[in-house]
């Protein structure tokens, strides 16, 4: 493969850099990355100042520091330890426990690294690491007493310490500053970190190392399976592991042919729900590829772990497929791929298989392994080289069932940042699981598809807002008209021309002179107001006008009060206007039809 530019600016930094070093054994030293070096005296994030770790530990007896996987935690708090004169590192797992006493080794330069594990015993020093599980009555007490003068306790996969075995090795570092420094601060029975650490110290997690040019992009590819995840319960609030064993065994071949398709000749781990699991599914795929997987689980001695691990970092295996062996503590650069047959509901478990893939490429040179990323200075050159390596992006596939009600941790939740809202979460997530691809992405495609439906949903808003308000108006002019035509001054007015015949002085009206009960009969027949005092002249008057109004053509007395009945002014209406009008009116039930379809019916265009 042809070498990539970016690969040949592994130079020292220049003077001013950002980048901090530190002597290290050998004459050599340890060049802290930008975030690390704001991981202990404090910086920005994602808009948000944090204060560091050593002003955090100068003013609180505790505090939290969460850094995404592969962005070097050991490192930091190796650092820390140095500048400090000593510290003991707590954690459950032997790969941690190594890990950290190689780093402390090679910040301080001290020769001795006290290791506190089962049968070995660390004897008083300034540094040393140990086992959590080991740290119990006795065996904690003695520890303690011979590491009192230690200034820092530090808990690696500090999420772990609420619970009650690390509060007890807590409580008996009563003078120690305590650190706890974790990839995130979930917790599956969510118990808040706040319990043991009065402050967050930095926080540094995946969207940001992965835009900085730290981590590889994450690629979610989506593994349609025939398991039926909607069937599998729900207990400590996520799937219930061991009735989702049962169901991944069921399905292993399916599992085996997936992995190879998905894997093609690349490395990889495979997480299973269970050891059963993990052990049928090795079977299955040394069927289809002989002698090329190995199954790993909590009785594999660590001799034999460490044989397996070589032979997959060797290239004699291609993967190795667990139960949550994996998910801490493995730190292998050049990992290509994830298989995760363990869908969850718990962030914490899927960021912790996340990062098996998303450490970018190691470059051996002059025998010593570099990270294609620790020469360029910027972000876009450090993408760029990662881009150009044999590892552009860590490829995680997600095994995804047959699922009708359970709401699963997808891309989304790891990478969105605090900034993006739920609804672009949800439509990520969804995305992901239907085609996959890089997580950036595909939430740029959720953001692009939210921001489209909302305009959709505001235009349909402001279109209801306005049928709303054009509703309001069409009453308050339908009721204008009822008060126009029902509080008419006189039978004129309605007719909406002047009077022929003035009213008459009451005081002078004779009675002979009054209306005759004939023609009041037939102005109320037909629909004309009789005024007070009508006189016979009066009544003639307006029996002729709505006589005159017939015979031209235009609507009656009787027809313009049942108009405005509805709410309409039929006063200069058409009499064939009003009975378009009527028909429709007595076709829609006798309920009012819109003003639309009236200004169509009066135009003659709705005429059969």
């Amino acid at each position: 493969m042809t070498a990539s530019p970016q690969f040949d600016l592994f130079a020292p930094p220049p003077a001013g850099s950002r980048q901090r070093e530190t002597p290290a054994p050998g004459g050599g030293a340890i060049t802290l990355r930008p975030y690390q070096a704001d991981a202990l005296a404090g910086g920005t994030v994602e808009g948000e100042q944090y204060i560091g770790i050593r002003a955090a530990l100068d003013a609180h007896d505790s505090a939290l520091a969460l850094l995404a996987t592969g962005t070097g935690k050991t490192v930091i708090f190796s650092e820390y330890a140095r500048e400090l004169g000593g510290a003991v590192v707590v954690a459950h797992r032997d790969s941690l426990l190594r890990q950290a006493a190689s780093k402390l080794k090679w910040a301080t330069g001290e020769k001795y690294i006290g290791v506190e594990k089962a049968e070995r015993r660390a004897y008083s020093s300034n540094y040393a690491v140990a086992s959590v599980q080991t740290l119990r009555g006795d065996r904690l007490a003695s520890f303690a007493a011979r590491f009192a003068h230690v200034p820092l306790l530090v808990f690696d996969e500090g999420h772990r310490g609420v619970a009650p075995s690390y509060r007890k090795v807590r409580e008996a570092f009563p003078n120690a500053r305590a650190l706890y420094i974790t990839a995130t601060g979930d917790r599956a029975d969510r118990v808040g970190m706040h319990n043991v650490a009065e402050t967050v110290a930095y926080r540094y997690e995946m969207r940001p190392a992965t835009d900085d040019g730290w981590l590889a992009p994450l690629e979610w590819r989506p593994v349609p399976c025939s398991v039926d995840i909607g069937k599998i319960r729900i207990v400590g609030g996520d799937l219930d592991q061991d009735q989702l064993d049962e169901a991944m065994l069921a399905a292993t071949a399916e599992i085996a042919r997936a992995t190879l398709e998905s894997f093609g000749d690349g490395c990889g781990l495979i997480f299973t729900p269970g050891v059963k699991t993990a052990h049928a599914a090795a079977m299955a795929l040394n069927r289809l590829r002989p002698g090329r997987f190995a199954a790993v689980d909590a009785d594999t001695t660590d001799d034999e772990r460490v044989r397996i691990e070589d032979q997959l970092l060797g290239g004699d295996l291609q993967g190795i497929c667990n139960c949550g062996i994996y998910t801490e503590g493995y730190d292998y650069p050049n990992l290509l791929n994830v298989m995760d047959t363990v869908p969850t509901k718990s962030r914490l478990r899927c960021s912790q298989k996340v990062g098996r893939v998303t450490r970018p490429w190691e470059m051996d040179r002059a025998g010593r392994k570099v990270a294609v990323v620790d020469g360029p200075l910027t972000a876009a050159l450090r993408r760029a080289a990662i881009a150009a390596s044999p590892k552009p992006t860590g490829r995680y596939f997600a095994l995804r069932g047959i699922n009708s009600r359970h709401r699963l941790i997808g891309p989304a939740d790891l990478l969105a940042g605090k900034a993006v809202p739920e609804d672009v979460i949800e439509e990520a997530n969804r995305l992901a699981d239907e085609k996959g691809g890089l997580v950036d992405e595909v939430l740029a495609e959720a953001t692009a598809r939210v921001d489209e439906k909302k305009q959709h949903e505001l235009a349909a808003q402001t279109r209801a807002e306005q049928a709303r308000l054009d509703a309001l108006a069409r009453k308050a002019a339908e009721q204008q008209v009822r008060v126009s035509i029902g509080d008419a001054r006189s039978a004129w007015e309605l007719f909406g021309t002047p009077p022929t015949v003035t009213d008459p002085d009451p005081a002078y009206v004779r009675p002979e002179d009054l209306a005759s009960l004939k023609q009041r009969g037939r102005m109320q027949a037909e629909g004309i107001p009789i005024p007070p005092n009508c006189t016979k002249r009066m009544a003639q008057a307006l029996i002729g006008k709505n006589i005159a109004r017939a015979a031209r053509g235009w609507t009656t007395m009787k027809q313009i009060r049942w108009a405005a009945s509805f709410g309409m002014d039929a006063r200069k209406w058409r009499a064939v206007q009003f009975l378009r009008v009527k028909d429709a009116i007595g076709k829609n039930r006798g309920r009012a039809i819109p003003p639309g379809q009236v200004d169509a019916l009066l135009s003659g265009k709705e005429v059969r």
